[in-house]
């Protein structure tokens, strides 16, 4: 029986980190939230230069593209060229994008894993125990976040909390384009994919559990 209490706790475990991690993962793909922000953001003028709600999106999916590609260096926001503070800037943001995905492949194969043990015996529950744990560490994260000093997180905080984005430096558009509201409506929807994702695990408990069922002829 302890081997499988040791997985109960594995299993749980690898379902809260592979929810919160993959929302985060699918946050990085988001580009609804910029499109939707922007709207009343116009028009941008930075530098001297005058940019249309048209071009601040397609430049905005370009870089976004950029962002998500794991070894790919960001130095292009569209048409124009990021300034090498801004560069390091995006670096250091796509770092915890880069540990995201280790972290949430890591979990699923640990879950996998875990469940092919557990399923001898129809202990399906940690998928419960999992999304419920991944609320608490989304508030342990929150709560790292606000008492954080290393730059990157400290910048986050100031974009979610006061729409400051000073984070970013001048010289080029990138900070000029980002609407005030967008790292708050970033953060729930942030919240909200964690939400989904973890009424996707039980759901997949229960269709389990039903398709197992005995059936009666």
């Amino acid at each position: 029986m302890e081997i499988y209490k040791k997985h109960q706790l594995i299993a749980s475990v690898s379902v809260a980190l592979f929810i919160v991690y993959t929302a985060f993962i699918l946050l990085a793909m988001n580009q609804s939230v910029y499109k939707r922000c922007v709207k009343d953001y116009k028009p941008i003028t930075a530098e001297g230069v005058t940019v249309s709600e048209f071009e601040a999106v397609l430049c905005f999916e370009q870089l976004s593209e950029s962002f998500r590609r794991f070894f790919h260096k960001t130095d292009e926001f569209g048409a124009y060229t990021l300034t090498g503070a801004n560069i390091k800037k995006i670096a250091g943001l796509k770092g915890y994008y880069r540990m995201a995905w280790v972290i949430a492949i890591i979990s699923f194969v640990m879950m996998i894993n875990s469940f092919s043990i557990l399923s001898k015996r129809r202990l399906y529950k940690p998928f419960n125990y999992g999304s419920i744990l991944a609320g608490g560490l989304t508030a342990l994260h929150w709560l790292i976040l606000m008492k954080a000093k290393r730059p990157v997180l400290a910048g986050v905080r100031a974009m979610i909390l006061h729409e400051n984005y000073d984070y970013f430096a001048d010289g080029d558009l990138l900070k000029t384009m980002i609407p005030p509201e967008y790292a708050r409506s970033m953060l729930l929807h942030y919240l909200l994919l964690v939400f989904i994702l973890s009424l996707l695990m039980i759901g997949i408990r229960l269709f389990i559990l039903y398709k197992g069922r005995p059936h009666r002829f």
